[in-house]
Formats: structure tokens, sequence, C-alpha cells
């Protein structure tokens, strides 16, 4: 069975992969594989099966997911594949998915299981303050309403 050897957030692990279930990583406590670093988004990506293949996907995440020290959004992991989520490391082992009866397991991408991840993040938007600095705040269809002195 494919697996995930995690090391950087403290102590370091192997999660083993279920191909019918989708493995969610970030700081949230919801998350499969939580990560304690501040540079991770709280559901910051997710490996999920899709035909024979085991994929990450980043989750519109601030900072980014590396694969191989190269930014990715989705790849398809191979044996060996270093993922990379702030300072902590992912190492992944393992080749195509398959069932608990060791067959292929056959479909199409939208045989994964999905999973709510929530709403998604509103856009950032650069503000000018009055004081001369900027600063980037989410996108609102609102003004901004200052707290009464």
């Amino acid at each position: 069975m494919a697996h995930l050897n995690v090391s950087g957030s403290g102590t370091d692990r192997k999660v083993e992969i279920d191909p019918s279930v989708p493995v969610v990583i970030g700081r949230d406590q919801t998350a499969t594989i939580q990560v304690d670093d501040r540079r991770a988004s709280r559901l910051h990506a997710r490996v999920v099966v899709e035909g024979s293949d085991f994929v990450l996907q980043d989750l519109e995440s601030t900072n980014g997911t590396l694969v191989n020290e190269k930014r990715v959004t989705r790849h398809v992991l191979t044996n060996g594949d270093v993922v990379r989520i702030g300072a902590v490391r992912l190492e992944f082992q393992g080749g195509p998915a398959t069932s608990k009866g060791g067959t292929s397991k056959g479909g199409s991408p939208s045989a994964a299981p999905k999973v709510d991840l929530g709403t998604p993040r509103p856009k950032k938007i650069d503000v000018k303050l009055e004081s001369g600095k900027s600063r980037r705040r989410p996108e609102t269809d609102k003004p901004r309403r200052r707290p009464s002195r």
C-alpha cells in the first residue's frame, strides 16, 4: 500500500494512503495529516486517486506546494516524490493505486470521493490606508467599516 513519510513537524511518522479516501494535508483539525507550520494553509493540499494514479492537488494555498522543489497545483505522484509544505517534508512511497484485493482501481477522475473543503477563501486585494501604507485584505462587495471609538 502507498504511504507518505512525514518529517519536519515535530515527529516523524508514516501515513498509509487508502485509495478510497482522499488525504487532506493542512493545519486544520479536520485534516488527515495535520501540519504544525505557520506557512501551511488550514486546508493546504490533498491526495486523491484518479484512475490508477495518486494525484496531489494544491487547494489554493497561500504559500504553495512543492514537489521535488518545483511549485505545483496538480501533480501525479510517483515513487520517491518529495512534497514540501513549509518546513514539512512528505515523501511518497508506492505505485499505482490498488484496491484491497490488489487489482488496479479503475474509474474516472470523478470516481474519487468528494471532500467538503468548506467555502473557498476570498481573493485578497491591496487597500490603501489613510496613513499611506497599503495592506492586503479579503475582497468583498462591502467597504470595510471602522470600529467606533
